[in-house]
């Protein structure tokens, strides 16, 4: 839970969850977005966001160490300092 990718994966599921929320705010209609009240659809995507890294963390207690989901579906690769080596390469072309 300390890995800098742990929290870009948390800060992507946060990101998503409040675009969603705002594009159910919003709705599908054709609508004039200077009727629309904004300050409700900042405040309730920023909650979804909210709810969203709170979920992640419960999560990763959860699930252990591998990521911000319960099941281990989302797995982090190790980080590694500079200047090291995988101990494993793993296939040729490998992204890490």
């Amino acid at each position: 839970m300390k890995r800098r990718a742990y929290w870009r994966a948390v800060a992507e599921r946060a990101i998503k969850t409040a675009a969603q929320v705002a594009v159910l705010t919003i709705g599908g209609d054709v609508v004039n977005a200077f009727d629309l009240e904004w300050e409700n659809i900042l405040g309730l995507s920023l909650g979804g966001a909210l709810l969203s890294v709170l979920t992640s963390l419960a999560s990763s207690e959860l699930g252990g160490d591998s990521g911000p989901s319960i099941g281990g579906q989302e797995l982090l690769a190790p980080e590694l300092t500079p200047g090291a080596r995988r101990a494993d390469p793993g296939p040729p072309g490998a992204p890490y």
